[in-house]
């Protein structure tokens, strides 16, 4: 079993580099890293490309941005990051683990960006750590997340719980 990474970015120069660099220490490897770029104007790119990540350059928002990755997946299994989210080392391992016997996974998100909404938005994950009802998967089967037709392209937010509660009303 195999897993792909997609990573939405809009000039995420500052967030990029750590990020990736948390992807690609991984104890199991990714399949495949898709970046996928709402055409930055900072150092995004090329930290992409430096990365050796695979980039796509979109100009939809966040939801068409992980369908494009979605769509571009060869993997059994598909992990959606933000560009400001560090990844433990074991994910992958424990992902590809837990895929065995579940269509998604739930992934506490923990974000390392710098400002006053960065640390708003730790804040409100720390409150949101382990409340089933507001913590939406970040790590699918493939086939699973196809079958519920990906993310809602006309949502730039939310687009996590939409999915949730859409996946729950087919019985997933």
């Amino acid at each position: 079993m195999d897993l792909s990474a997609v990573i939405p970015t809009f000039n995420s120069s500052r967030t990029l580099l750590p990020c990736l660099t948390s992807v690609n220490a991984q104890t199991v490897p990714f399949k495949e890293v898709f970046v996928v770029d709402r055409y930055s104007t900072d150092r995004t790119i090329e930290i992409a490309r430096q990365a050796k990540s695979i980039l796509i350059q979109s100009a939809g928002n966040r939801s068409v941005a992980r369908n494009l990755g979605l769509a571009q997946s060869t993997s059994f299994g598909v992990l959606f990051i933000d560009s400001d989210m560090v990844l433990p080392e074991t994910l992958v391992e424990e992902c590809v683990d837990k895929l065995g016997t579940h269509d998604a996974i739930i992934i506490p998100e923990l974000s390392f960006g710098e400002g006053f909404w960065a640390t708003c938005k730790r804040l409100e994950r720390k409150t949101h750590d382990g409340v089933e009802l507001l913590e939406a998967a970040r790590c699918f089967r493939k086939n699973a997340l196809t079958s519920l037709g990906g993310y809602d392209p006309q949502l730039e937010g939310g687009e996590d719980l939409d999915l949730k509660y859409s996946a729950t009303l087919k019985g997933l």
